[in-house]
């Protein structure tokens, strides 16, 4: 019994200490925001992406500190204006024009009250992805912005794999309750989006240590990746492993290692992993398929009777019996309507189709201009340093397109921040590139490049 009681209080004070823990770091690097609006940034992200304070279970856990981080940061930019510059890029304006797109939809939305809540909540990512971007000015900003979302992720990912090796991977992997991480969907999305920086960034740092972290973090993260029993986060992980062949140099070392890896997680995962992951082969036959396929039915034929769409939070029975051919199909066994199971009917349902064609171009232009440096890269002096970036950054937005397909996660803040991540890389990265050859060339360099080699002249 008195063993029971020192357990009790360890218990209940055990929360209390992380708590305080928590809010002192938030409370230090509030205080050093004002002044560098950077770390602000990165405290904003600490607090919204890897939550924190949900682990604490007091009551820091219902603390607005995301808003608190955002209004910091807001500050400290006033007070040091020339910490940011704001960028001319067209990926940016492609997502302000987006932000408002979504923001006319919700005037006109089918459920105003709650497409103006969520509008809130999407609003808030895209003003503090328009201050990342501003505020990405060069190369170690880059570097420490896109570490920090790996890091803030990955702590997941290393903590999942633990608990899976520990249990024998016979749970679900899910994140901190009450977040966008929360459910095991979102969280195996995230760790799926961060995988290609922990691999094509290794070789970017000077020392070993970090090498190592960013080696273990990834390898954490595909395995808690896998063991969320996220059908689309094993898509999106098959996905990760065909775009890292496909973009790798080295691929007689990338292709037996990605093999190993199958080998290995075919040989110690449970049996129920596969039960569940063999119902994407079956999909006309799973329940949840035929579901899904109702409620694509369903997105399709909103968007085509309604332009501007049906708004934030469209997907409720009324409209299901509107638009569905099986209305019932679109009820969740708590009776409540499903949801779209998809990014591109989610956003094609609630902005109709000129907001799905606005969000795909958002995009598929930021995939044109990753491929575009990287072809420029090559052969550059700077291009060593920007060969990873764009990789990374690229894999992780088609690794996104692939996994959330089946997935309703269109204004993911943890994607939206890798978009804009990428949109500071691209603007430093054009910017590493200006160095350009002379327009006309001297006749010394013509002749220097007609001379034959002294190989060529044996």
């Amino acid at each position: 019994m008195p063993y029971l009681a020192r357990g009790a209080c360890r218990l209940s004070a055990e929360p209390a200490l992380r708590d305080i823990l928590i809010l002192a770091v938030f409370l230090l690097g509030a205080l050093y925001a004002l002044r560098r609006p950077f770390v602000g940034l990165q405290l904003y992200n600490w607090i919204s992406i890897m939550n924190p304070h949900r682990l604490g279970w007091g009551p820091a856990a219902s603390l607005p500190l995301a808003m608190a981080a955002a209004g910091i940061t807001l500050i400290g930019l006033l007070r040091n204006p020339t910490e940011a510059h704001f960028p001319r890029d067209r990926n940016l304006y492609l997502m302000l024009a987006l932000w408002a797109f979504v923001t006319v939809t919700t005037i006109f939305s089918f459920y105003p009250t709650d497409a103006w809540v969520i509008w809130q909540g999407v609003s808030k990512t895209f003003v503090m992805a328009v201050v990342a971007a501003s505020l990405l000015t060069t190369r170690q900003r880059v570097l420490a912005f896109v570490l920090a979302i790996v890091a803030f992720v990955g702590f997941y990912g290393i903590k999942g794999a633990v608990f899976s090796v520990l249990t024998g991977g016979q749970f679900r992997v899910w994140g901190p309750e009450g977040s966008a991480l929360g459910d095991n969907n979102a969280v195996g999305l995230a760790l799926v989006m961060i995988v290609p920086f922990c691999f094509f960034l290794r070789g970017t740092t000077s020392k070993r240590w970090h090498s190592f972290a960013l080696l273990l973090t990834g390898l954490a993260s595909v395995v808690s990746a896998a063991l969320t029993y996220s059908r689309g986060a094993l898509i999106g992980l098959a996905a990760f492993g065909a775009f890292s062949l496909l973009f790798s140099k080295r691929k007689l070392v990338v292709g037996p290692a990605l093999a190993l890896i199958v080998a290995v997680g075919s040989a110690v995962l449970p049996p129920h992993w596969f039960d569940r992951m063999s119902t994407i082969q079956s999909f006309e036959s799973d329940r949840s398929a035929e579901m899904r396929l109702n409620s694509w039915r369903m997105s399709f034929n909103l968007a085509k009777a309604n332009p501007l769409g049906g708004g934030f939070d469209c997907f409720t029975m009324e409209q299901y019996y509107n638009y569905a051919p099986d209305p019932e199909l679109g009820r969740t066994r708590s009776g409540v309507a499903s949801t779209a199971h998809s990014i591109y009917f989610e956003v094609m349902a609630m902005h109709g189709f000129t907001g799905f064609v606005l969000y795909m171009t958002c995009l598929g232009s930021m995939l044109a201009a990753l491929l575009g440096i990287g072809r420029r890269a090559r052969g550059h002096p700077q291009g060593a340093w920007i060969a990873p970036y764009t990789r990374a950054f690229a894999v992780s937005i088609l690794a996104f397109l692939a996994c959330a397909a089946f997935q309703s996660k269109a204004f993911f803040d943890v994607f939206w921040m890798i978009y804009t991540g990428a949109i500071g890389f691209c603007i430093v990265a054009r910017s590493s590139l200006q160095v350009e050859t002379p327009a006309r060339p001297r006749v010394a360099d013509l002749q220097s490049v007609l001379r034959p080699t002294a190989e060529e002249s044996r």
